[in-house]
């Protein structure tokens, strides 16, 4: 049978490959600012910290949506009407790429690693080791409870094929472990966010945080909606459950574009021109192994 779509299967991949490159490229600028600038000052440490579980976790959930025969089965049966999962192997890629880019700028926090400046308080708060520890033992708990019966919360349109035991009781899958990755990478890429925005704020600056991953991060995100609203409308024949079966890809667009803006925001408009005078600060500022004394070793 031929394909009834393919100028619009070939704008979905062009558009698929393109937001992967956008968004992995978004990566490199801030380890690069970093290095130029031998300090790590002006950017919050709970951003990599959270972005690596975030990205760890996608990459997982793309992974096995992609390769797991028993995943795919069980999203067949769940959704019948469009039984292929919208994640396509860019998707994988990206997520694999950004999460060993994250590692790299997470060591740069590392002083004997790069030697860079670092602040005496760049170190992750308990805040954000909660919740990242919290988010782990819950995922291996959701692991562990796969193939067992627990109560319906709500009211599901399961069927025999797709996980429902009879009565109230819902057979948790595979496949519910993950869409809870999935979700998950949302939650943290909106928790990922906030301490840098506060860490600008307090600083009434944005020095130390490079404006060229949000850029980049901006334009991934409308390439990103731009590829399911094609794959949902065109290819998948107006169903637009392929958005709403993929929270992770759907919500991770949403929560990018919302604090994007807000970073723009604070570096075009908000602080534009206290750059440069926090830079000095920051450059004059000791570190925790600054010699309190000039002679000092």
């Amino acid at each position: 049978m031929a394909d009834s779509h393919p100028t619009a299967r070939l704008v979905s991949a062009f558009l698929g490959w393109t937001y992967v490159f956008v968004w992995s490229a978004s990566f490199y600028p801030q380890s690069l600012h970093n290095y130029i600038r031998r300090s790590t000052t002006g950017l919050s440490i709970d951003f990599p910290v959270a972005n690596l579980l975030g990205m760890t976790c996608y990459a997982i959930a793309n992974g096995l949506l992609l390769y797991s025969p028993v995943v795919r089965a069980q999203y067949a049966a769940r959704h019948p009407s469009s039984p292929t999962p919208a994640v396509a192997f860019n998707d994988f890629a990206y997520a694999v790429h950004g999460a060993l880019l994250v590692l790299v700028v997470l060591t740069q926090f590392v002083r004997p690693l790069w030697g860079f400046t670092v602040g005496k308080d760049q170190k992750p708060s308990i805040a954000m080791l909660s919740i990242c520890g919290t988010s782990v033992l819950v995922m291996l708990v959701l692991v562990a409870s796969v193939g067992k019966c627990v109560p319906c919360v709500v009211a599901c349109q399961a069927q025999d094929s797709s996980g429902h035991c009879g009565g109230r009781q819902w057979q948790w899958q595979w496949l519910d472990a993950v869409n809870a990755l999935g979700a998950t990478k949302v939650f943290l890429t909106a928790i990922k966010y906030t301490p840098q925005v506060w860490v600008n704020y307090r600083a009434q600056s944005t020095a130390g945080f490079s404006v060229w991953p949000v850029l980049l991060d901006l334009v991934g995100a409308m390439m990103s909606h731009a590829q399911l609203v094609i794959d949902a409308a065109v290819i998948g024949g107006g169903d637009w459950s392929d958005v709403t079966h993929n929270p992770g890809k759907f919500g991770l667009a949403n929560v990018s574009l919302i604090y994007d803006t807000i970073f723009l925001w604070q570096h075009y408009v908000l602080y534009r021109n206290k750059d440069a005078e926090v830079e000095v600060s920051n450059q004059q500022a000791p570190d925790e192994q600054t010699p309190l004394l000039p002679g000092d070793t």
